[in-house]
């Protein structure tokens, strides 16, 4: 089973991103996008073709059932924008597994923040998808935004978002994968309370950086996380240019 990870910065570099997307879909089951945006208005009426990212991800990935969860509205990732784009997590699973259950979690607030919302306050969310692969075996996937500031040290909001996923992951009683953009760095107690009983990717690879070069500082952002009982292929971290983060890809079984 391969997925893959990426914070795509609103479609900002569509043109490679959907290159990306359509090369890897050939062989990838499941992808995780954090900074994903969706807009009711027409096409016709938006500035920017990207404000549809959604759409057109569904219509290259049409083998794919799609979960989307916003949490800002009028935002795409730059500035404020016409109020009916929406800015979340979305999560493209192969039609070929079976879905159990799907919910979305806040770590933040508790609802969808309104267009010009302060940053300080801005509500952050968890997808959790649990499937069955198609050996059998359930899984629940969580995919995480987490919260947003610099510098990416533990603060008491960050900590309680590792034990709301903890917390809810616990009453599953399935394997797991834990992916997405924690905004944490990696010595941290935040990702050490995800990482406990868990195996973190990053740290077993040596991982030293998940961003580009349009951020001026080099550091580890993005993680994957899994459960022991699940034996991972591969892990990689792909040196694609279509946003200011990297895609995390790994191979499971």
């Amino acid at each position: 089973m391969k997925i893959i990870s990426y914070n795509v910065l609103g479609g900002k570099m569509l043109d490679p991103l959907l290159q990306f997307i359509e090369e890897e879909s050939k062989n990838t089951d499941i992808f995780c996008f954090q900074e994903a945006l969706d807009s009711s208005a027409p096409m016709e009426e938006d500035v920017e073709e990207r404000h549809h990212l959604l759409g057109i991800l569904k219509a290259k990935l049409s083998e794919f059932n799609y979960y989307f969860s916003p949490f800002r509205g009028g935002y795409d990732c730059s500035s404020n924008v016409d109020s009916r784009v929406s800015f979340g997590l979305a999560i493209f699973i192969r039609k070929t597994f079976k879905i159990d259950s799907f919910e979305m979690v806040f770590l933040q607030g508790d609802e969808m923040s309104p267009p010009g919302s302060n940053l300080v306050v801005l509500p952050y969310s968890a997808q959790f998808l649990t499937f069955l692969n198609n050996s059998g075996k359930k899984i629940t996937l969580a995919h995480v935004h987490g919260i947003s500031d610099w510098p990416k040290t533990d603060t008491p909001a960050r900590i309680r978002q590792s034990e709301i996923i903890n917390e809810f992951l616990s009453k599953k009683n399935t394997s797991e994968i834990i992916c997405g953009d924690f905004n944490l760095f990696p010595e941290t107690e935040s990702i050490a309370l995800i990482e406990k009983n868990r195996v973190g990717l990053i740290k077993e690879f040596g991982i030293q950086n998940t961003r580009n070069s349009l951020v001026p500082t080099p550091h580890v952002s993005d993680y994957f996380f899994v459960s022991s009982d699940l034996k991972v292929e591969d892990f990689s971290v792909s040196n694609l240019f279509a946003s200011d983060h990297l895609p995390l890809i790994l191979v499971v079984n």
